[in-house]
């Protein structure tokens, strides 16, 4: 029967813990006497469709929302202020999953069940992330691993030595088969009998050495 917070672990808030956006969600769900509060982030307009969309009453940092939309297309958002993997509810969010219907996928989502509250006439706010409260999305590979390196480089015992340690390999030579994969300019290999012609914007390399192009 009490409130609670919900912090979903793909994601990390603020480098090494430089984020108050908790203790700010909890002062505006006690003074507010919401139903939730919820983070959010201003995102680019091609990524809106990724996640939960606001629809806010004001520009204010602290709003009131009015709707919330679960991964609309672009002409769809009410906004580009983006859900950042925290919340704060009360328990009447389990009555709202509950009463929330399955998605064309079979999955209920809890930004459907979120939108419930609203119509429900209970309240709902949300919280900008600060400049300097950058949402760290460790979700998939690529993003952990560049949220690895840029925590470990902020590592006050172990960044320096690090940091040294990169530059000596980024500036290693690259070899050819390293700049044949790493290359985005590639768009064709053209295949005749004795040689292999590999086209790229303005660059042609030839395979085997030696045979005019």
């Amino acid at each position: 029967d009490r409130a609670f917070v919900l912090a979903l672990g793909d994601s990390i808030i603020g480098l090494n813990a430089q984020s108050d956006v908790l203790e700010r969600m909890q002062r505006c769900f006690v003074d507010r006497r919401a139903a939730a509060v919820i983070a959010f982030e201003k995102v680019l307009p091609d990524q809106v469709s990724q996640y939960g969309i606001a629809k806010p009453k004001s520009d204010e940092d602290l709003f009131e929302i009015e709707a919330i939309l679960e991964k609309p297309s672009v002409s769809e958002a009410p906004s580009h202020l983006a859900v950042a993997a925290r919340y704060i509810f009360r328990p009447t969010i389990f009555q709202a999953i509950q009463s929330t219907a399955p998605d064309k996928t079979g999955e209920i989502q809890l930004t459907e069940a979120i939108g419930r509250l609203i119509q429900n006439g209970e309240k709902v706010y949300g919280l900008r992330l600060r400049d300097t409260e950058q949402r760290y999305d460790i979700g998939n590979f690529q993003s952990y691993f560049r949220a690895f390196v840029e925590f470990a480089l902020a590592d006050e015992k172990l960044g320096a030595s690090l940091r040294a340690y990169l530059e000596t390999r980024l500036d290693a030579p690259m070899s050819l088969w390293t700049l044949f994969r790493s290359t985005t300019a590639f768009s064709s290999t053209v295949r005749t009998k004795n040689c292999s012609f590999l086209s790229f914007t303005k660059r042609f390399f030839v395979w085997p050495p030696g045979i005019a192009s």
